[in-house]
């Protein structure tokens, strides 16, 4: 936890991200832990460095964990090349996308994210960088709601069952803040 705490001071005074938004990241972390107990994205993470050169983008942040009545999301690794990966979010560990288990994706790629063809409204996630959300869609189901954005050249989406503009913005903001503690976290262990 103190090198957690250092690494969010870092990325405070190099303007990564202002207090509140350091504050917000700590309390989504501690949010994570508590109703999880492990990091869902641990076993994901791990085969991603081994099989991309896209800098991996996981969030700290997911709606269902402030809510311990709802089920574990599982994170399933559904491809992962050189230049691309996805990740599904599933309520089940053998999910194979079907509406009645799948969640949300997560994706990272080299080259442009093909998105739903729906209404793209611009946003601004931490640290300045600008990105879109699309909403959702129902029919005979309700859709993902989809954010995106670029960084350092990399393209990056996620995408959750039915939410709103304002959780998905915290979902992003949660995966680029704790990408840049872990970036200052590993620094801070190399010296």
């Amino acid at each position: 936890m103190k090198s957690l705490m250092i690494a969010l001071l870092f990325i405070m005074i190099f303007g990564f991200c202002d207090a509140a938004s350091s504050k917000i990241l700590l309390n989504e972390m501690f949010i994570l832990r508590e109703h999880d107990k492990q990091d869902i994205f641990a076993h994901v993470k791990s085969s991603l460095l081994n099989q991309t050169q896209v800098p991996v983008r996981m969030p700290v942040f997911l709606p269902v964990n402030e809510d311990s009545n709802k089920l574990h999301v599982h994170a399933i690794l559904q491809s992962a090349t050189q230049r691309r990966y996805e990740v599904q979010l599933a309520w089940t560990e053998d999910c194979d996308g079907g509406n009645y288990c799948h969640y949300g994706t997560i994706r990272g790629s080299r080259d442009l994210l093909v998105e739903e063809n729906r209404k793209r409204v611009s946003v601004t996630l931490n640290g300045g960088i600008k990105g879109y959300f699309i909403p959702f869609a129902c029919g005979a189901h309700c859709g993902d709601s989809s954010i995106g954005w670029s960084e350092n050249g990399y393209h990056y989406s996620i995408s959750l069952k039915a939410e709103n503009l304002k959780t998905m913005i915290r979902v992003a903001n949660s995966a680029l803040m704790a990408s840049r503690a872990s970036k200052s976290l590993s620094a801070d262990d190399n010296q």
